[in-house]
């Protein structure tokens, strides 16, 4: 079987001494780069959802690259709809998603219950604490102005692009989630990423990062535009956070579980 239709499905815990008590166990679905298009059968996209609605979360972020064929935007919808996140679900638009109809991009994902955040932020009620949830494509799109940041107990960003990591730790928000470089998409043992389309080139390529007072995550993506990978198989990941009064650590588990999704 073709490894760019294997999908790896992680559950992680995340420490932070900042979470209010009463986020303690709050849950995230993060997706991204799903690059809609007929290079891949649809029947991969519907697997990778079963396997999305089948890890329930608090709630679901998706950061951004949804298609590389408009005539695919009409999979989002009855393929994201599925995905159910009691306290909010929240999309952002990548770079691609800007070179196909934009708008209807944007209004897809509307029609499948996500809130858009375009260089703006939400506020989520989390049992009487205030979570901000923040989106930017930037550059691509426009990005959050550090007088729109606003004051919350725990905060969330959805950036496409790792890249703009500095200026959003900078801003003060708490946990960062990214894709846009799809791990490299071909990565060689000892050599690492063959292309990484980062400013940083191989600074930030995968996983976790600690650009203070910020934590980061780069996710290798689930599709791509060209659905070649070695070495880099699809992902998924739910973050459960976790109070701890100690200093903070990158990860405290990582589950065994990876599931494939064919197509």
């Amino acid at each position: 079987r073709h490894r760019s239709l294997e999908l790896e499905a992680h559950d992680w815990s995340v420490a932070f001494p900042q979470l209010p008590e009463k986020m303690n166990g709050l849950s995230i679905l993060h997706l991204t780069d799903l690059h809609f298009s007929r290079a891949y059968d649809r029947r991969y996209f519907e697997a990778v959802c079963d396997v999305a609605a089948d890890m329930p979360s608090d709630l679901i972020l998706v950061t951004g690259d949804m298609v590389d064929d408009p005539d695919c935007i009409a999979w989002i919808a009855p393929l994201l709809n599925r995905l159910s996140g009691p306290l909010g679900r929240f999309a952002i638009l990548g770079n691609h998603d800007l070179f196909h109809d934009s708008d209807r991009v944007a209004a897809a994902m509307t029609d499948a219950g996500f809130e858009v955040l375009d260089g703006a932020t939400a506020l989520v009620d989390v049992d009487g604490r205030r979570l901000a949830v923040g989106g930017t494509c930037a550059p691509w799109g426009p990005p959050i102005p550090d007088d729109a940041v606003p004051s919350a107990d725990f905060s969330l960003l959805m950036s496409h692009t790792p890249d703009q990591v500095y200026r959003s730790a900078r801003q003060g928000w708490d946990f960062i989630l990214t894709g846009h470089n799809h791990g490299g998409q071909v990565r060689f043992p000892l050599i690492g990423p063959v292309l990484m389309p980062s400013i940083y080139s191989r600074r930030f390529d995968r996983g976790f990062f600690r650009v203070s007072p910020s934590l980061m995550y780069v996710s290798q993506g689930i599709g791509a535009k060209h659905p070649i990978r070695y070495g880099c198989v699809p992902e998924i990941s739910r973050f459960t956070l976790v109070r701890s009064e100690t200093a903070p650590r990158l990860d405290l588990a990582l589950s065994g579980r990876a599931t494939r999704a064919s197509g």
